[in-house]
Order: structure tokens, then C-alpha cells, then sequence
């Protein structure tokens, strides 16, 4: 089964050695690495080219938006890969040795399985590790899945192409694609399975894409009423019967005078 690793990368040089380096290291060995550079101003595709990396590609910053450039740079991987498995990597994360074997097993051992989540290693600043808090059991009636790392998440070629010709790309421009994939998978799809290996290094960066959304800010409060806009537009897509939560409501009043 040949793999893809979709690696999305921003101004991260500092953290490319290890990144890449996992992917090179795996026990798995059919698998193509694609790195896509959004303009970079730092040494990023320097590094990348002393790998020897072959599928190197920079794209062009399309919008204002960090998170929406981050999906239009996976959009473009995987419109180049061939992989029968997707493994979406940020570039400030890697991966544990054994992470693409592990996953693809699962895979194939279970074709109902079409999205996996695995655990990650919550990295700080400072070095510390953090806990990473999930639902093992997942109550559709709550709406609100568990919101897994993108580096964390892998899908079959067939549904990451399904949310790509459904997602809304150029709307929500707060919305990372971690967020976008859970809430599609998980209301929509109903296929979001989480695998409780740690097998993925999540580190928590100054000048990462979330870090700009402090808790409880006017940015942060604008993103979460984005969150339920999105989460109610795919329902109404689907046609899928929903009332407003409490959290709505006061996301929304608060959104209107802040």
C-alpha cells in the first residue's frame, strides 16, 4: 500500500530536521513525501532540499488567512499525491518510528475504518509533556467532537478527496483543517476512529496557527462563533435536524457587542 505524507510548512526551519527526518525513518518503507513551502522567508526550503526530497513545491500565500492558506497547501499535496493513505504532518511535529506502520496496519486489517486518529505527545516550550484530553466514546447527539492535531490525523485518499469537494475552503478563515476534518467526520461521516497509541510529537509553538487565539479574546470568541457557523452549515447541508446550544446563543450575543 503506498503511503503520502503531506508535510504543510510556514517560517517552521527551526523544527524541519526532525520533521523530516521521522518521515525518512520510518519502518514503513512505500511511502512518498510531499512538502509544500508556502512562502517561506526563512531557510525552510534549504532544509527541505538537503533531504533530497524530490516532491518539493512552494505555493503562493492565496489568502490573508494563516489557516486557510495551511488547507490550500494540503489541497495542492494531494492533488499530487498518489497515495492510497494520507498522513497529514505539520511541520513543526513528527512522527514516532513506527507511527506508518502501525496505521496503515490498522487500515488494512479493517476496510470500515476510513479516518484514524492517533494520540499525541503534547510537547511544551519548556520541554514538559502535557496530557492530551479525548472522548473514547463519542456522542453524535454532543455535536462537538474532540479536536485532534492535523499531524495526528490519516484518512483514505477516497474521503479526504470527499471533504475536499465539500469543505468550504475559502470560508470560516479561523477555521484550521484539524477542526474542519473532526466536525466533518464526526457529524457528517460518522467515521472519525481514534486509535489510543501515542504515535505522534505535537509541539507547542510561539508562532503557530493557533496561538494567536488566546482564550476568552475578541479573536478567540470570533473563531468559536466561526466553529458553530461552520458546524451548523454542513448540518443544514445534510440536512440534519440540530437546535442551538446555550453556547451558541452566548457565543453569538457576545460576538454582536464585543
Amino acid at each position: 500500500m503506498l503511503i503520502s505524507i503531506l508535510i504543510s510548512n510556514y517560517n517552521k526551519n527551526k523544527y524541519l530536521q526532525k520533521c523530516i527526518e521521522s518521515c525518512l525513518n520510518q519502518s514503513y518503507s512505500n511511502i512518498e513525501i510531499f512538502f509544500g513551502d508556502n512562502e517561506s522567508t526563512d531557510d525552510s526550503l534549504s532544509t527541505a532540499k538537503k533531504y533530497g526530497l524530490t516532491n518539493i513545491f512552494t505555493i503562493k500565500r492565496k489568502y490573508e488567512s494563516s489557516a486557510l492558506n495551511q488547507i490550500h497547501v494540503i489541497n495542492e499535496l494531494f492533488n499530487k499525491s498518489k497515495g492510497d493513505l494520507i498522513f497529514l504532518l505539520d511541520s513543526d511535529d513528527y512522527f514516532e518510528k513506527d507511527k506508518i506502520r502501525k496505521i496503515t496496519e490498522i487500515f488494512i486489517k479493517d476496510n470500515s475504518k476510513n479516518v484514524i486518529c492517533d494520540i499525541p505527545k503534547i510537547i511544551n516550550l519548556n520541554g514538559s509533556f502535557n496530557k492530551f484530553n479525548y472522548k473514547t466514546n463519542i456522542d453524535f447527539k454532543k455535536r462537538w467532537p474532540t479536536i485532534f492535531p492535523t499531524s495526528c490525523i490519516t484518512l483514505r485518499r477516497k474521503s479526504l478527496n470527499d471533504f475536499f469537494n465539500f469543505s468550504f475552503h475559502e470560508e470560516y478563515p479561523d477555521l484550521e483543517i484539524d477542526f474542519r476534518l473532526a466536525t466533518y467526520f464526526y457529524n457528517i461521516k460518522k467515521e472519525l476512529f481514534i486509535e489510543k497509541q501515542v504515535l505522534t510529537n505535537y509541539l507547542q509553538v510561539e508562532n503557530s496557527i493557533s496561538s494567536k487565539y488566546k482564550k476568552y479574546t475578541f479573536r478567540w470568541w470570533r473563531k468559536r462563533q466561526q466553529a458553530f457557523n461552520f458546524l451548523k452549515k454542513i448540518l443544514d447541508f445534510h440536512n440534519i435536524t440540530h437546535s442551538k446550544s446555550i453556547d451558541y446563543i452566548v457565543t453569538s450575543m457576545l460576538n454582536k457587542y464585543i
